[in-house]
């Protein structure tokens, strides 16, 4: 009696081993390490650097990578072994292979961007697909020649650039509405610039919302 149980077990075992190995590699999960950080894919020779603030996915896709302590996530319509993001919720990361290029404002190639303000979620406001209207707020932003300091408080803006070459990322800068004026900046770099006039015309039959 003993035997035949034991010749059970050892059959149902036999049986469910195929399942497990198919369960556990059908995941496609990669392992991946948490280090000074970066993340290190040790198996496919990849390291993630974090970008920057000005830098968010547009969504977030399946759970790609597993580390100690959490998840990275591939980001719909880029590589995942050139860009992963952490779970998103207007707070997160995204971090790129060192083997890619993170791509500054000015070669981006956005083609349309979203005026948002953000609080507990975000709030798009309007749509700004005139080329010329983009050239001209990334020409403000990245060449002027003077960096001028940010006032505190006013009214706060997210412009938020979309690019065919990235199309699952955000290039996120801050439109900011003050007593003394009106200013671009960008959290990477830290350039701020007075934006002038380009955006009222999208702005001025907008309710004020304050916050940074």
């Amino acid at each position: 009696m003993k035997k035949t149980f034991c010749k059970i077990i050892f059959l149902l075992l036999a049986a469910l081993l195929p399942i497990a190995v198919f369960i556990s590699c059908s995941s496609g999960i990669v392992k991946i390490t948490y280090e000074d950080g970066k993340y290190i894919d040790k198996t496919n020779g990849i390291t993630y650097l974090p970008a920057g603030d000005s830098y968010e996915p547009t969504a977030i896709g399946e759970p790609y990578a597993e580390y100690d302590g959490g998840t990275l996530y591939n980001i719909p319509g880029l590589d995942p072994e050139l860009w992963l993001a952490e779970e998103y919720d207007g707070i997160g990361s995204i971090f790129y292979s060192e083997e890619t290029e993170l791509p500054a404002l000015e070669n981006f190639g956005a083609t349309e961007a979203y005026i948002c303000v953000e609080d507990a979620i975000t709030m798009h406001l309007q749509t700004i697909d005139n080329q010329s209207v983009i050239n001209r707020i990334i020409e403000a932003l990245t060449g002027c020649e003077d960096n001028l300091q940010l006032p505190s408080g006013g009214t706060s803006y997210h412009i938020k650039f979309m690019s065919e070459t990235y199309p699952g990322i955000y290039y996120d800068i801050l439109y900011v509405e003050c007593d003394s004026g009106d200013y671009l900046y960008d959290r990477d770099t830290k350039q701020c610039c007075d934006a002038g006039r380009i955006l009222k015309a999208y702005l001025s039959d907008t309710p004020e919302t304050e916050g940074a």
